[in-house]
C-alpha cells in the first residue's frame, strides 16, 4: 500500500458561498468536482456541503487500484468551503474511462465515492 502526504502548501481553498435565503442542504463531504483528461489538468476538488467545520486530517483519497492511497494533512473546510488536490500533487494518475474514485475517513468509513 502506498501512502503519500499531502502538504498544506500545495493545496488551494475555494469558498463557495451561498446567499442568505438559500437553505441549505447537508449533504457531508464530497468529491465536488473531477477533471480526468488531459492528464496535465487532472484534478480532485473536495466541497464540504454539511453545516459544520470539518477537519480533514487523515481522510484518504484514492482510486480503484489503490483505494487509500494519500493522506490528507492540515486541511480543515468550512461549510461551503473546498480544496483541489492537482493530478500532479497526487500518487496516483486518473483513468480516463471505468475509474472510481474512494474520499474515505481516518477509520476507513467510505464517505464518498466518484465513478466515470
Amino acid at each position: 500500500m502506498i501512502k503519500t502526504m499531502l502538504p498544506l502548501g500545495l493545496l488551494v481553498l475555494i469558498l463557495a458561498g451561498m446567499s442568505s435565503c438559500e437553505k441549505r442542504t447537508t449533504y457531508g463531504v464530497q468529491l465536488f468536482q473531477v477533471i480526468e483528461s488531459p492528464d496535465e489538468d487532472e484534478k480532485i476538488t473536495i466541497m464540504n456541503r454539511s453545516e459544520k467545520t470539518e477537519d480533514l486530517e487523515g481522510w484518504t483519497l484514492g482510486n480503484k487500484a489503490t483505494p487509500i492511497s494519500d493522506t490528507i494533512r492540515n486541511v480543515i473546510l468550512e461549510p461551503d468551503a473546498a480544496v483541489t488536490f492537482y493530478g500532479k500533487d497526487l500518487s496516483f494518475q486518473i483513468d480516463d474511462y471505468n475509474e472510481v474514485l474512494f474520499l474515505k475517513r481516518p477509520n476507513g468509513e467510505n464517505e464518498d465515492t466518484w465513478s466515470n
